[in-house]
Formats: C-alpha cells, structure tokens, sequence
C-alpha cells in the first residue's frame, strides 16, 4: 500500500482514479483543427453541431465583410493615403480583401496555412510589443489627455465617411 494512500479509502480512491480517465476524455477527443460543429455535434449532440454551424455561417456573412469594411477599408485608405474616401472607394477596398482572401482558400489549403502561419506569430508579437509599449508610456507617466473611458462610447464615423 502507498504511503499516503488513506488505508479506509483505499478502494474508494482507486476507483476515483479509474473515472478520472472518464470525466478528462471529451477533452482529449477533440483536435487541434478542425470545424467546431463537427466536434459539437459528436461530443454533445446533433442540435449543438447544427447550432453551431449556424453561429459560424452567420459570422462569415455578416461579422467578417462587416469588420472588413468598417475596420480594414479605412486602414487600408490611410495606410494608402487616400485622404477623404467615398463609402463606394470603402466598398470596394473591402470587397478586394474579401475577393483576395477567398480565392486563396478556394486555391487550395497550402496557400492558407503558409500565410496563417506567418499571420499568426506576427499577430501575437505585435500585440505583445503594443502592450509593453503602452505599460511603459503609462509608467513613464506621460500627459494626461482627455482620451478617458467616455472615448470609447463617442459615436464617431470612421476615415473616410460622412453623414452627407
């Protein structure tokens, strides 16, 4: 008997030990890749697959155009120096991107991956760097501006567009 085994659990314990493989299992079942209805459906049901195959197909039709055209357009103009763009240049900046981005997958996976993983490293380095740049500038005690939470709030049009 182990040593720091409890000698009136002894059973007990070992079969908790024995479940313990059960209640970690779905975890261990899933895959790095892979579409998240196919893994909810097996794991949970037919219903969540189907649900969340749904959320997924809602989200490449109107999240990704919509985060294209209202934050990757403008960028993409200021970047380009495209001072004063009409909505109709916004538009058409963000239906390229969105043209480019699907024939490189319609292309084939290789392509998609190979740009994924410089994509990716690159995004979490810059996020990494813009974080420490703004813990330094806030403790080198920079100015006070009146960019405070309220900013967030403020509805204001994005480069390039306007109310007229």
């Amino acid at each position: 008997m182990p040593l720091l085994e409890d000698p009136d659990r002894g059973s007990q314990a070992r079969a908790d030990r024995e479940q313990e493989p059960e209640r970690s299992e779905p975890g261990t079942r899933i895959p790095p890749a892979g579409a998240g209805y196919k893994w909810g459906a097996r794991l949970v049901g037919p219903g969540c697959g189907w649900f969340i195959g749904a959320l997924g197909i809602l989200y490449a039709a109107v999240g990704v155009p919509g985060i294209v055209y209202l934050a990757v357009a403008p960028l993409t103009e200021y970047v380009l120096g495209i001072d004063g763009a009409s909505p109709r240049m916004s538009l058409f900046i963000a239906l390229l991107v969105l043209t480019v981005a699907y024939l490189v997958n319609i292309a084939s996976v290789q392509p998609a991956a190979r740009i994924n993983n410089v994509a990716v490293p690159t995004e979490i380095l810059g996020t990494v760097v813009l974080a420490l740049l703004l813990f330094f500038l806030r403790a080198a005690g920079t100015e006070e501006s009146d960019h405070g939470i309220g900013h967030l709030t403020e509805h204001r049009l994005p480069p390039g567009h306007s109310y007229g």
